[in-house]
């Protein structure tokens, strides 16, 4: 328990985290066991926010399949 509230006091993550093996989503027992996004559960518990992007890898791959440069 001294690991959470030091956790929690630091604003970081240190717990099991139950994640569905398909979609990602992260099951929060906090909040009644609901699932929810890997963005919306890190921005719930330690307030960091999500900005998204593509890697040069993916966006290399995106523009081939949708038509790109």
């Amino acid at each position: 328990m001294e690991t959470l509230r030091d956790s929690l006091a630091n604003r970081t993550l240190a717990e099991f985290l139950p994640i569905c093996m398909y979609c990602k989503n992260i099951r929060d027992d906090d909040d009644g066991g609901e699932w929810s996004t890997v963005e919306a559960y890190i921005t719930k518990h330690t307030g960091s926010w999500f900005s998204h992007g593509f890697c040069p890898t993916c966006a290399e791959k995106f523009l081939k399949e949708y038509g790109g440069a």
